[in-house]
């Protein structure tokens, strides 16, 4: 089942854990959902989080699915009758929305191993789907993606994964998107997903030239509050991307809140390998 207003038809989660990454990570839902998860016997969720402050958090332990077990397997199986981007579209696989995949080393605790990236990436990348990977660590998916890859493996992974980076006011969007920028100069599909959106965000020139597309919405818990979002911060941000001809996503206000008109607007990008060329070519013009 499909959350309200998705902009993803569905998510994959073969492995779990996270922890805090800045302060967009303060009310994160995905710690919400672990009770519920861990009430229906899941193993992949016992363990993961601290109960805190009256509320499940991250701790940082990492937990993978063992190498047999049939979720591995869902991108192959699962069939969208109704893709979110349309009739005749390829489907969008969310992969770990519940964790971040590319989340790296600190101190004693581990980091995601990289031959789960590889299973994760390898697996969406040929199952005929649209792999969207979201990530706090834009640093680690650009060593990432940058390394040494046949020309037929990266083309594949160009034209079937979106690279999408996280940040949640000015700050966090400026410290992020420099690592982002070599994978979008480089051929690669890169986007930034604005959420929880805490503060204004004003795109700069280089990203509204090199950027594939802008999702966008205020906090959205699970039981533990939300910070308030003014609209006005999005609608700032739509009319940079309509300026440059991005694709530009608004999927909710802070805590859920009614959506005004004006941003009730759910764009998609349209890049197949021809209009991928194309735009490649107008950026180098």
């Amino acid at each position: 089942m499909r959350p309200a207003n998705p902009f993803w038809d569905f998510s994959w989660n073969p492995f779990s854990g996270c922890r805090y990454a800045s302060p967009g990570c303060l009310n994160c839902y995905a710690p919400g959902y672990v009770p519920l998860q861990k009430s229906r016997h899941n193993p992949l969720y016992e363990g993961i989080t601290t109960w805190r402050f009256g509320r499940a958090v991250f701790n940082g332990f990492l937990k993978e699915r063992p190498a047999d077990h049939p979720d591995w397997g869902l991108p192959f199986r699962y069939k969208v009758p109704n893709p979110v981007m349309g009739p005749g579209e390829r489907s969008i696989c969310f992969c770990c929305d519940m964790c971040d995949l590319f989340l790296p080393e600190a101190g004693l605790l581990p980091g995601r191993p990289t031959r789960l990236i590889d299973q994760v990436v390898g697996r969406v990348a040929v199952s005929g789907h649209i792999g969207l990977l979201v990530t706090k660590h834009p640093d680690v998916m650009r060593r990432y993606f940058l390394g040494e890859r046949s020309p037929r493996m990266r083309r594949l992974w160009q034209e079937s994964l979106w690279l999408v980076f996280s940040a949640e006011n000015q700050k966090w969007f400026n410290k992020r998107w420099p690592s982002m920028r070599d994978l979008a100069r480089r051929g690669w599909f890169v986007g930034v997903c604005i959420a929880p959106m805490l503060g204004p965000v004003k795109l700069p020139a280089d990203f509204l030239k090199y950027a594939s597309w802008v999702i966008c919405y205020g906090e959205q818990s699970c039981g533990s509050g939300w910070r308030p979002m003014d609209a006005n911060w999005a609608r700032a941000v739509k009319k940079q991307c309509r300026e440059a001809g991005i694709p530009f996503f608004f999927k909710q206000m802070a805590g859920k809140r009614p959506i005004p008109y004006d941003l009730r607007v759910k764009d998609f990008p349209k890049l197949g390998p021809l209009a991928r060329r194309l735009r490649k070519k107008g950026r180098n013009a």
